[in-house]
C-alpha cells in the first residue's frame, strides 16, 4: 500500500468515475469535489443552434462540452465531428450516436489544433466550451486564419466542500497528500479552501500547461504535469508515483 493518498478535486461525480478507474492502484483516496456543473441556457445561443448547419465541423473538448450540448440541442449532428482524446470520443458516441471524424494524436489543447489546422482550412468550425474553458484552440485556430465560433454550453460553479472534509485532509501529514487537478478553477478553490502552506508541502499533479500555469502564479510547485490532457496521462503518473 502506497503512503500517498490521493485526493480527487474535480466534481462529484467526475471524482467516482476517476476512483473506479483506479481501483487497482495502492493508493488511499479522498474525494474532495471542488466543482459542480449546469448547463447554459442563453438567448443568443438560438441563432447558432437554428443555424447549425451552416457548420462543417463541431469541436469537442471535454465530455462536459458533450454532454451539456446534448441538453440543449436534441438533434443528430450533420456536420463532422472532432474532439480531443478517446473518453470524449466515447461521450460523443453516447449521446449523439456518431463517431468522431477526427481524433488528434496528441490530446493536448496546443498540439490538437495544430493537427487541425490542414483538417479545417477553408471551413466553418463551432467551438463547444464552458465558461472556464481555455481560449487556446479557438486562438491557435484563428492565427492560421481559421474562423471559430464559440458556444458556451455548460457553466462552472465553485462547490465548497465539508468542514469535516477539510478538517480531516487538514489532519494528514502533507508529504503524504497528492492532489490531482484538472482545470485552474478546482485548484483556485482547494487553494482557497485549504491553504498555501498546506498546498506548498504536498505532491501536485496538474492536467495540463493552462493548470499548471495558474499553479505556479500562486509560487507553488507542479510536480507532475501530464503529457496529453487525458485521464490517461494521469494514470501514468499514478503509475510511476505509486513504485516511487
Amino acid at each position: 500500500m502506497s503512503d500517498k493518498i490521493l485526493v480527487l478535486t474535480r466534481d462529484f461525480n467526475s471524482n467516482q468515475d476517476i476512483l473506479s478507474k483506479i481501483s487497482d492502484l495502492s493508493f488511499q483516496i479522498i474525494n474532495f469535489p471542488t466543482l459542480s456543473f449546469s448547463t447554459n441556457i442563453a438567448h443568443k445561443q438560438e441563432e447558432v443552434l437554428n443555424n447549425i448547419t451552416k457548420y462543417d465541423w463541431i469541436i469537442f473538448t471535454s465530455v462536459n462540452g458533450v454532454k451539456h450540448f446534448k441538453e440543449i440541442f436534441k438533434e443528430d449532428l450533420e456536420s463532422k465531428v472532432t474532439c480531443i482524446g478517446e473518453v470524449t470520443d466515447k461521450a460523443v458516441k453516447k449521446y449523439f450516436n456518431v463517431k468522431s471524424d477526427f481524433i488528434p494524436t496528441k490530446a493536448n489543447s496546443v498540439d490538437f489544433s495544430k493537427e487541425l489546422i490542414k483538417v479545417l482550412e477553408d471551413k466553418q468550425v463551432l467551438l463547444i466550451s464552458g465558461d472556464k474553458s481555455s481560449n487556446v484552440i479557438s486562438q491557435e485556430l484563428e492565427k492560421n486564419k481559421i474562423q471559430v465560433d464559440n458556444l458556451v454550453v455548460y457553466k462552472n460553479h465553485l462547490f465548497d466542500p465539508t468542514e469535516e472534509l477539510i478538517s480531516k485532509i487538514k489532519k494528514i501529514e502533507t508529504k503524504n497528500l497528492c492532489f490531482i487537478f484538472y482545470s485552474p478553477s478546482a485548484f483556485e478553490n482547494t487553494l482557497k479552501n485549504l491553504g498555501k502552506d498546506l498546498l506548498s508541502n504536498s505532491t501536485l499533479i496538474s492536467i495540463g500547461p493552462t493548470t499548471s500555469k495558474r499553479i505556479e502564479e500562486e509560487k507553488l510547485v507542479v510536480s507532475y504535469e501530464s503529457k496529453e490532457q487525458t485521464f490517461k496521462g494521469i494514470r501514468e503518473i499514478l503509475i510511476k508515483l505509486e513504485t516511487a
